[in-house]
C-alpha cells in the first residue's frame, strides 16, 4: 500500500497535478487477509467507487463527511435505505442547501443532521453493514469531498478498509458525533448464529454502543443460550 501511495507521490513529484496523471496506481490489496482498496483522484473516477460501496449495502449505511454536493452519491444511498437499509448521515453546513441533502432528509427523517458548529466537520468517510460482521463491514475514507472538484480537479486519495474491527472503531466514533447532533435511532447489531440443527438465524443485539442494558433479540422464539466473553476469553455474563 506504502509502494502505491509511493507511486503517486512521484507522479506528482514530477511534475503531474490534477487532470494531467494518468491512473496507473494498483488498486486491489490484502493485507493481513484483509481486502483493501486504494483510489486517487482525479483520474480513477473515485465517485464510481464511492457508489459502488454504497450499493453493497444490505443492513445499515452510515456517512460523516464535510461537503457533499455530487447526485450520483445521493441517488446511490438512496437507493439502498429504499431498499430497506438502515442509514442515517451527519455533513457540515457547508453542504446543506444542496439538492442530494434533500432527498436524503426525505428518506431518512430525523437521522440526517446538518453540523453548525464554529469548528469544521471535516470528515470524509462512509460506512457500510459495519453492524452486520456477518456480511462485509468496510470504511470508506480519506481526502476525497462528494463535490465537483474533487471528482475532476483535486489531487485526492480514498482507501476502503473491509474489516470489522476497523469498521466498528469508526462507527463507535460515527456514534458520538451522531448523538451529540441529537441522533436517537440506531440500527440493530446483526450476528448469524445456528440453532441445535445448524438452521440458520439472526441474532439482533441492540443498541450499540451499549449504555446500561444489553437487549438480544432472536427471530424467532427457539431456546437458546447466550454469554458475552471479553476478548481474554472470560464469560462476562450467560443466560438460557
Amino acid at each position: 500500500l506504502a509502494k502505491a501511495y509511493q507511486m503517486e507521490f512521484d507522479e506528482m513529484w514530477g511534475g503531474l497535478f490534477g487532470p494531467d496523471k494518468s491512473n496507473n496506481t494498483p488498486k486491489e490489496f490484502n493485507i493481513g487477509g484483509n481486502r483493501v482498496e486504494l483510489y486517487f483522484s482525479p483520474s480513477d473516477d473515485t465517485e464510481s467507487e464511492i457508489k459502488n460501496t454504497a450499493e453493497t449495502a444490505d443492513n445499515d449505511l452510515e456517512f460523516c463527511v464535510y461537503s457533499f454536493t455530487r447526485i450520483n452519491i445521493t441517488y446511490s444511498i438512496d437507493d439502498r435505505t429504499q431498499a430497506g437499509v438502515w442509514g442515517a448521515g451527519i455533513i457540515d453546513d457547508t453542504a446543506n442547501l444542496s439538492y442530494g441533502y434533500d432527498i436524503l432528509t426525505s428518506d431518512m427523517p430525523g437521522r440526517v443532521f446538518v453540523a453548525n458548529h464554529s469548528y469544521l466537520v471535516h470528515n470524509k468517510y462512509m460506512l457500510v453493514d459495519a453492524n452486520a460482521p456477518g456480511l462485509d463491514p468496510l470504511v470508506l475514507t480519506g481526502s476525497h469531498n462528494w463535490t465537483n472538484s474533487a471528482q475532476t480537479r483535486n489531487d485526492e486519495n480514498t482507501v476502503v478498509v473491509h474489516n470489522a474491527s476497523i469498521a466498528n472503531q469508526y462507527y463507535q466514533e460515527w456514534v458520538k458525533l451522531y448523538k451529540d447532533e441529537g441522533g436517537t435511532t440506531l440500527p440493530a447489531y446483526i450476528v448469524a448464529v445456528s440453532d441445535p440443527v445448524n438452521h440458520a438465524m439472526s441474532l439482533n443485539v441492540y443498541p450499540n454502543p451499549v449504555n446500561d442494558v444489553m437487549y438480544f433479540s432472536l427471530e424467532d422464539n427457539s431456546p437458546a443460550s447466550i454469554q458475552i466473553i471479553d476478548m481474554s476469553g472470560r464469560i462476562i455474563s450467560e443466560a438460557v
